[in-house]
């Protein structure tokens, strides 16, 4: 079971209630079987990767226009 998996699971454990973001480099669609175990118990995530020439600091929770946060639950 990869680390992040492991991880996610513990805080859905011990910390029941609170939400859990995860940043990616990668789109949603792009993700394998593996990493969608972990999209599949956490609440939002934004992905797609960081661009510079897209960087934004008027964003909330992205670096760059590019970036799209997925509210999952």
């Amino acid at each position: 079971m990869p680390d992040i998996l492991k991880l996610v699971k513990r805080i859905r454990a011990e910390c029941p209630g609170k939400d859990i973001w995860v940043w990616t480099g990668y789109k949603l669609d792009e993700l394998n079987a593996a990493q969608m175990q972990v999209v599949d118990l956490i609440n939002v995530l934004v992905d797609g990767k960081f661009v510079q020439d897209l960087k934004d600091p008027s964003l909330i929770w992205r670096g760059s226009s590019n970036q799209v946060v997925h509210h999952l639950r």
